[in-house]
């Protein structure tokens, strides 16, 4: 039946998470689209995206042929397995297809698993090692290729620690489509922001944080309202959207997303003029000092907006092996210019 409670409303939350939020904070599409170049990384995404789509629109009908299987012809189906089959359940219809599909299944799944945590745990360590750290010591986050030592010992623990508290929700038994539901609804004032930077221009931090942390909240009251001892304390029935399985998560969704793209609009009235936080490059050598590791730092540089207020910001630190590479590579390129421009000898006798 075409309706919210034929499941309409799990299709609406789908369209509105994997349309204007989800695709934004998904480690396995950000961290490893942005080691391309930019034409490289939307083909990526358009033929990565169309398989997804496509593969996933396929595994749907595992469940729907479960479910036909058990109310078709009931009797072929194991009394142990009914249940799993009339619920769609895709582990209760490969085991009902024997051991071999059953065992390939599992591989499967566990091969998917193994890529999403691989993604996860390389943007936890790359969150709390250089960046994280990097903008505690420094100021201000590092890319990756300036990672030390240290750097990767903080993300070597934050991995562990990911790694335990990670699995803490699975003593609440939840369902294997809340993995994607849940932080759905966590994420979705990530994408204000990241439209926003298709035509905003300046530095207007509150476009990002309004919306991000609302979001953020409504996904937490969402979840604390499913567990036993908040239930009691938590009243969020206002919220439903309808009558079906998933009312609650659809209302969630469409109030959490209009919250959120109304804080961004409002923010938007933050530094309305666009104007542009402005420093000195660091690697200049009279402007760089050397610390105790034999790396190059930038000095404290002045930067001055277009409202005439200075401030003073600490510059990122570069190692000194690869300023002089650039350096180096500059001073060659500047030489080939100067050439470039010389008059060249010409033959008099040819002339």
């Amino acid at each position: 039946m075409w309706s919210l409670e034929g499941g309409l409303d799990m299709l609406i939350v789908g369209l509105l998470q994997g349309a204007l939020s989800y695709p934004f904070f998904d480690p396995v599409l950000t961290d490893r689209a942005f080691l391309a170049e930019p034409k490289t990384m939307v083909w990526s995404f358009v033929t990565g995206g169309i398989f997804a789509i496509g593969t996933i629109f396929i595994f749907g009908f595992v469940g729907v042929f479960g479910a036909m299987e058990a109310i078709l012809k009931p009797e072929s189906v194991p009394c142990d397995m009914f249940a799993g089959m009339l619920a769609g359940q895709p582990a209760a219809v490969a085991r009902y297809f024997g051991t071999a599909v059953f065992s390939i299944v599992n591989l499967v799944f566990l091969v998917s698993s193994c890529t999403v945590l691989d993604s996860t745990f390389a943007s936890t360590s790359k969150l709390f090692g250089p960046e994280l750290l990097g903008a505690i010591r420094r100021g201000r986050p590092l890319p990756p290729q300036m990672a030390t030592q240290r750097h990767a010992w903080a993300g070597r623990l934050a991995i562990v620690f990911m790694a335990v508290i990670g699995t803490l929700p699975l003593l609440a038994g939840p369902t294997a489509l809340d993995a994607t539901t849940i932080s759905g609804t966590m994420v979705v004032g990530l994408g204000p922001p990241v439209f926003a930077l298709t035509f905003l221009k300046g530095y207007r931090p509150l476009v990002f944080h309004l919306p991000f942390w609302t979001g953020v909240a409504f996904g937490v009251v969402m979840q604390l309202s499913s567990t036993p001892w908040a239930q009691g304390l938590i009243n969020v029935k206002g919220f439903q959207i309808g009558t079906g399985k998933n009312a609650l998560l659809l209302g969630f969704n469409v109030v959490s997303l209009v919250c959120c793209w109304f804080l961004a609009a409002v923010a938007l009235l933050d530094n309305a003029k666009g104007f542009q936080l402005a420093g000195r490059a660091a690697g200049d050598a009279d402007d760089s000092i050397s610390n105790d590791d034999g790396d190059v730092v930038a000095k404290d540089a002045m930067e001055t907006t277009k409202d005439g207020k200075a401030h003073f910001m600490e510059l990122p630190i570069y190692h000194s092996s690869k300023v002089e590479a650039v350096r180096q590579a500059e001073q060659e390129s500047a030489i080939r210019a100067a050439d470039a421009m010389k008059p060249k000898d010409v033959d008099r006798a040819t002339v």
